[in-house]
């Protein structure tokens, strides 16, 4: 991704956050173990468990959850833990059919490399 992309994505991602049509990531860099954030589209409520899925392969993220599943996730700006599973099979399919629900049109063409379930620690 380059330097253009990467600034647009932010700027983006933080004004979609203040609608409440995506949330803030926090994940922990699998090479780096800094901080990353990152402006993903999610199915499900607040505090409860979220689904979470990678637009295209390749994503930052979706390789840090995978080292690392602890994360923290934002809506609206509350703040939550959560613990990642990837999601495979049927129930990847069903993750998937419940991010194409919730996004509408901006989820329909959306080829969904990655597929997370979030589940709340503690």
């Amino acid at each position: 991704m380059n330097v253009f992309s990467r600034a647009w994505n932010a700027v983006g991602g933080r004004m979609l956050a203040r609608s409440g049509k995506v949330g803030r990531l926090t994940t922990t860099g699998r090479t780096s173990g800094q901080s990353r954030t990152a402006y993903v589209g999610f199915a499900g409520r607040p505090g409860e468990r979220l689904v979470i899925g990678a637009g295209g392969a390749g994503r930052g993220w979706a390789a840090n959850l995978g080292a690392n599943p602890s994360c923290s996730f934002a809506i609206l700006g509350e703040e939550r833990r959560y613990r990642a599973t990837p999601l495979e099979g049927s129930a990847r399919e069903d993750g998937i059919a419940q991010l194409k629900a919730t996004l509408g049109s901006r989820g329909g063409f959306v080829d969904y490399a990655d597929v997370f379930q979030l589940v709340p620690e503690g």
